[in-house]
């Protein structure tokens, strides 16, 4: 009986928390019903749980992909290689991208290492700086902030461009640190090279 109240509370907690993700990414009617369909039919199901930290692996493909599309594409369009190019490029990205998470008070990356993604910031705060040795001192730049809506890598689409070795990745030219948990999407290095090998070179002239 116990077991039961405390499964019962715990999935309780679940739905809420499925709900302030549904809230946060401001998703449209349709695809609110079909996540919490989705998603309450896995929680009724016996020693069946939802991660809700991985919330998209849960779903349909065809509902990852249609979140995708919306959280990302306007995203996208930001970039300034990637914003002449046309929605059904764009959304066959969409299809490559992968929802990542950083904790609080973590490095995304560090200045100098080699970048192997472009991230497209959905939810939190990081920090992007430099840093600069003189004379024996360090010393850092002022920090911009990266928040909902931006986006960093963006140099991997010339790497992606101009070579497709993964030992010959471009580095870092600043050190990206959160300031709150973030989470976002990426465009891995490897998915890059697949994504340019699927498409025609016409068709994928930026990358």
């Amino acid at each position: 009986m116990q077991f039961a109240v405390e499964n019962s509370k715990e999935k309780s907690v679940k739905q809420r928390e499925i709900e302030l993700w549904i809230s946060r990414n401001k998703l449209p009617d349709t695809m609110k019903m079909e996540v919490k369909e989705n998603t309450q039919s896995i929680l009724l199901e016996e020693n069946q749980d939802v991660d809700t930290e991985k919330l998209l692996h849960h779903l349909s493909i065809n509902l990852q992909q249609e979140i995708k599309q919306h959280l990302c594409l306007p995203l996208l369009k930001k970039v300034p290689n990637l914003e002449r190019q046309s929605d059904t490029l764009l959304q066959l990205i969409c299809n490559y991208l992968k929802p990542v998470s950083y904790n609080e008070d973590s490095y995304i990356v560090r200045q100098g290492e080699p970048l192997d993604r472009l991230l497209l910031f959905t939810q939190g705060i990081a920090w992007k700086f430099t840093t600069t040795i003189r004379r024996g001192t360090v010393s850092s730049s002022q920090g911009e902030s990266i928040e909902n809506g931006h986006f960093i890598g963006e140099a991997l689409l010339v790497w992606g461009y101009n070579s497709s070795s993964l030992s010959n990745l471009p580095t870092s030219p600043h050190t990206v640190k959160t300031h709150t948990k973030v989470e976002a999407f990426a465009l891995m290095a490897k998915d890059l090279k697949d994504l340019k090998t699927l498409v025609s070179g016409a068709a994928l002239a930026i990358i």
